[in-house]
């Protein structure tokens, strides 16, 4: 799974398939850089420094993507849209 973001008045996530076209619906905005940053932690996109250091990269140019390792619960969640929690 791959993690578009973008700061326009928030941080505005999309979420893409392995594909990297296919979007899914659960498009959450963050408050705020911790929440982005939790979010990226609890989905598996810091396995290292390399990965941490690519992020905060991409947070200076206020748009950027990393790949998650979700879980199949996670996945399925992200799947059936809505309301993301914390968003």
């Amino acid at each position: 799974m791959y993690l578009y973001f973008q700061y326009r008045d928030g941080w505005l996530c999309q979420f893409l398939e392995s594909d990297s076209k296919t979007s899914l619906p659960r498009k959450p905005v963050l408050a705020d850089l911790e929440g982005l940053i939790g979010l990226v932690g609890r989905s598996g996109g810091l396995p290292n420094l390399a990965s941490r250091q690519a992020l905060d990269q991409a947070i200076v140019k206020r748009r950027g993507g990393i790949f998650l390792d979700l879980t199949p619960e996670q996945c399925a969640r992200l799947r059936k849209g809505g309301r993301a929690r914390g968003s």
